[in-house]
């Protein structure tokens, strides 16, 4: 039987937005812009509309963010998503009114300027949209009627300053199955002599083949990397494989991150398992993660990212087009974790920004 938390709950999670399918330059704008605001947190990503109901469960989101200019490319079908979500906004371009929803959705339609990339556009439009999402953290404040439309006019006088939290990347994971040895060479020779946070790496590899993968990526990336010894030191710079046959874990001793090897059972039919190194991380209290999940066959990782994204890490998955098989990338992004996905050979590039930027 589902379950519907009663409005008093919904209110006490505060706002937790859930992004509807739409334009990736539009969800990376928005993203970009709402993170680290106090009180906002996008919780997921949508890539078809028939995620939409099953995410707002599991992800207990209470706003559905919508792009009506997506929605129109995607044929502007009614949309049925049932009593569990708060409030839909609707961010329109002149003239769009967005999709037909069903009656007991709240919608709210707000206009947005014609590119979410001006900087002298973003001020005034992202402050209204945080004090609308804001105002709906309590139900009571709601709008009685079904649909509040909000004529929000950008305003190039009045810039208006959005304070984000900053965090520093502590380290990079990232976990492969199928494709993965050429995945990983391209990622570590993009990311040679300007890494500076440890780098652990699970790809699904069997007993004795592994030792030969980390030498030639050690020889042709740029990037030191090898087997992790159990109880060695991670330093930064330096890329760590998990040895085929034993799962790579981690462990904060005395404010230093170690490697840990283990021979439990395998975990997604896998040992070593993306699941298990991932877990590890996200049972580190306050350590800042970046894990990445690349081409692969299954769902190894999942599991983990789920709780590494609950502790605050972040999760990206490489596309499917630069996928060999997009499976374990796929599973990811399809379940609404990934702050963003990247073509592999952008993947780099945008891992040295995030590093750059601390936050």
């Amino acid at each position: 039987m589902q379950t519907v938390q009663s409005p008093s709950a919904e209110s006490a999670l505060g706002a937790r937005v859930l992004l509807a399918p739409m334009d990736m330059v539009v969800r990376l704008q928005l993203r970009r812009l709402l993170r680290g605001v106090t009180g906002i947190e996008v919780v997921g990503q949508a890539f078809e509309a028939a995620q939409i109901p099953q995410l707002m469960l599991s992800t207990q989101a209470n706003w559905l963010l919508v792009d009506a200019q997506a929605e129109a490319k995607g044929g502007g079908e009614k949309h049925d998503f049932g009593t569990g979500m708060m409030a839909c906004l609707v961010l329109c371009l002149p003239g769009q009114t967005g999709p037909e929803w069903d009656a007991t959705v709240r919608v709210h339609r707000m206009l947005r300027p014609l590119s979410l990339e001006a900087e002298q556009s973003q001020g005034a439009f992202m402050q209204a949209v945080i004090q609308k999402l804001r105002d709906g953290m309590a139900w009571d404040s709601m709008p009685t009627s079904n649909t509040d439309v909000v004529d929000m006019q950008v305003s190039e006088t009045k810039p208006v300053q959005v304070v984000f939290k900053k965090h520093r990347v502590e380290i990079l994971a990232m976990g492969a199955s199928t494709g993965g040895p050429n995945a990983l060479m391209v990622l570590l020779q993009s990311l040679a002599g300007q890494i500076d946070v440890p780098i652990v790496i699970t790809q699904h590899m069997g007993l004795g083949f592994t030792a030969s993968l980390a030498q030639s990526l050690s020889e042709k990336s740029g990037v030191f990397t090898h087997e992790v010894k159990d109880g060695e030191l991670l330093q930064a710079g330096h890329a760590y494989l998990a040895p085929g046959g034993q799962h790579l874990q981690v462990e904060r001793t005395g404010g230093q991150l170690i490697g840990r090897l283990n021979d439990g059972p395998p975990e997604c039919f896998c040992r070593p398992s993306v699941d298990v190194m991932f877990r590890s991380l996200a049972e580190i209290r306050g350590l800042h993660v970046l894990a990445v999940v690349l081409t692969g066959m299954g769902q190894d990782g999942l599991m983990g990212a789920r709780l590494i994204k609950s502790q605050g890490g972040v999760i990206w998955a490489q596309d499917e087009a630069s996928s060999i098989v997009w499976g374990m990338p796929g599973a990811v992004a399809k379940a609404g974790l990934c702050e963003s996905v990247f073509a592999l050979d952008a993947m780099g590039g945008e891992i040295l920004k995030r590093l750059r930027s601390r936050s």
